[in-house]
């Protein structure tokens, strides 16, 4: 069980801080997590400890963090698929909280991309979607990981991704 104040990935919301675990109603002794966005401070999101739908994980800590980027190279792009398979195989990634799947991610869209302008083509609206959204939940975590802003966390970045800036 998390405490208050741990940071968590949660799902699509990305990176939260606990606020409180506590039951919604009095007399109810259902626990739930009282979340933060990060990046959403007006925002809360209760869910149940208990909650098997949605993963939820502890951010990094500095060592993971630090061995994550050592590795980061490591990390290949999804298979080429249709487009219908592919947004579903980003939506499948992104809802895992597994930074080393937003990194395939990116990988992927950033590929996508490249191949695309050397076909005389725009990139198309779900790589350019999920890119940014893989690449977002990232920087996010890295900031609460590093406590550094987003733009000292995007130079880390780009030093391991050089298609990141």
């Amino acid at each position: 069980m998390y405490k208050t104040g741990d940071y968590v990935v949660y799902g699509i919301n990305g990176v939260c801080r606990v606020q409180d675990v506590a039951p919604l109603q009095t007399g109810n002794e259902r626990l739930y997590y009282h979340l933060t966005p990060v990046h959403a401070s007006n925002n809360v999101i209760y869910t149940p400890i208990d909650n098997k739908k949605v993963p939820i994980r502890l951010v990094l800590s500095k060592d993971e963090a630090r061995n994550f980027l050592e590795n980061i190279s490591d990390i290949e792009a999804m298979e080429d698929v249709a487009y219908k398979k592919r947004e579903q195989q980003y939506k499948d990634a992104m809802r895992t909280c597994d930074c080393r799947k937003w990194v395939c991610v990116m990988k992927t869209a950033y590929n996508r991309r490249v191949q695309r302008m050397e076909e005389g083509k725009k990139a198309t609206a779900a790589d350019e979607k999920y890119f940014k959204a893989a690449k977002s939940n990232l920087i996010n975590e890295m900031e609460v990981v590093f406590h550094q802003d987003s733009a000292e966390v995007t130079k880390m970045l780009a030093s391991y991704l050089d298609f990141i800036s």
